[in-house]
């Protein structure tokens, strides 16, 4: 008889696409080794994501002093070396491009046909597919908007359907942000042989930054206790006071499908179990199954269930301009006032400085005006790259 286990899982059906949080669970499962976690949907008219990853002892226990994986904790971790692809009952094909996650360009394929994703690993020895999927509509987007709670900034959406009542929501991230201070002057050395210059410039390309979310986030929701099948000002993503995602202006892409009964109601169950509240009464998985199966070996656990649907778009944006809630961490003032240093005119003190992480700040003036050194400051407080971002601004961007 199988015995129960005490696992960590992702939250999936609330972050199917992110990775982070882990939650325990019971599952009647002996062995979770190696069991397959397939994220995502196909998306009918636009890019299709899907995730691969299998689970993972979390831990090792010790035995008569051998280490051996412990079988009562659990985590995922992502896979590469399988090829996908998604395949139209007309015999259309389109193969994934990408590792972690996969890539599908599915732009051209009919809504009017069924689909099923089909994985193979690396050797072919295991072959995966999903049950053949009707291709849903998409809802419409009412509104989206934003209200400033005081501690938190929050943007809602509305949106309905007249298909169907389960929703599946994702959303991209572009935003642009500063470094933490300016800076009008630079050091420059144009060859080994020349003396190095500090001069005077209004211009600095390392000011500007953006930054965006590597993969789309992605929830399901229910609208079928509202009438008309409306969700109205649904919270999509918050923000404190000091992210710097709202600190200059920020784009949210927000994409909206629709879901079938039985994938709404399996994510759902899936949120269930990864709760540590859960009761008896609470699916588990070996008894809650999706709609992939691993080929010729029916009895094979996969996590994971596959829709297909086609979306509506909508694109936001967040003036700070506008909002004013944004504000500069302490800490990052601090810096600011506490990562500097002095040189005097010495070339080669300039060099050091530079060479050691530190960038011409300000200058220093005796009394009658003339300039005797200058005030040096780390390069993470005027560099915004040093943040993660890309001085390359999109084309598309409203700021100038």
């Amino acid at each position: 008889m199988k015995k129960p286990v005490n696992l960590l899982l992702l939250a999936l059906a609330t972050l199917m696409l992110a990775a982070g949080c882990t939650y325990p669970f019971q599952a009647d499962i002996e062995q979770m080794d190696d069991v397959l976690v397939v994220e995502g949907n196909i998306v009918i008219g636009d890019r299709t994501v899907i995730a691969l990853s299998k689970m993972v002892p979390l831990g090792t226990y010790e035995k008569d002093g051998t280490s051996y994986p412990d079988p009562t904790t659990y985590q995922k971790a992502s896979i590469s070396k399988f090829s996908a692809w998604i395949e139209g009952e007309d015999g259309v094909r389109v193969d994934a491009t990408g590792n972690d996650p996969l890539y599908f360009d599915t732009r051209e394929l009919r809504p009017d046909q069924r689909y099923r994703l089909c994985l193979a690993d690396g050797s072919g020895s295991d072959t995966y597919e999903s049950d053949w999927v009707e291709v849903l509509g998409a809802p419409v987007i009412d509104n989206i908007s934003y209200n400033n709670r005081g501690y938190a900034l929050q943007v809602t959406a509305s949106m309905h359907s007249d298909e169907s009542p389960y929703f599946s929501i994702s959303y991209d991230e572009r935003w642009e942000y500063h470094a933490w201070t300016w800076t009008d002057w630079v050091y420059e050395k144009n060859d080994y042989s020349a003396e190095p210059t500090i001069s005077y410039s209004n211009e600095n390309r390392f000011f500007r930054c953006w930054d965006h979310s590597d993969y789309a986030r992605s929830r399901t929701m229910s609208a079928e206790a509202y009438e008309g099948n409306q969700l109205v000002d649904y919270p999509i993503v918050s923000f404190n006071r000091y992210d710097p995602r709202i600190s200059v202006l920020y784009n949210l892409q927000l994409r909206a499908c629709l879901i079938s009964p039985e994938s709404y109601q399996y994510w759902q169950n899936m949120d269930k179990i990864s709760k540590p509240n859960g009761d008896l009464f609470t699916p588990i998985p070996s008894s809650m199954r999706g709609n992939l199966h691993k080929v010729g070996d029916p009895a094979a656990q996969v996590l994971g269930f596959i829709s297909a649907s086609t979306a509506t778009y909508t694109s936001y944006f967040i003036d700070n301009d506008e909002t004013g809630f944004y504000a500069a961490p302490y800490e990052q003032q601090k810096k600011v006032q506490e990562l500097r240093t002095q040189t005097g005119m010495n070339p080669d003190d300039w060099t050091r400085a530079y060479r050691t992480g530190y960038w011409p700040f300000l200058p220093n003036s005796d009394i009658y005006g003339n300039i005797i050194g200058y005030t040096w400051i780390a390069q993470e407080c005027v560099d915004c790259r040093m943040q993660g971002g890309s001085i390359n601004r999109p084309s598309d961007w409203p700021k100038k």
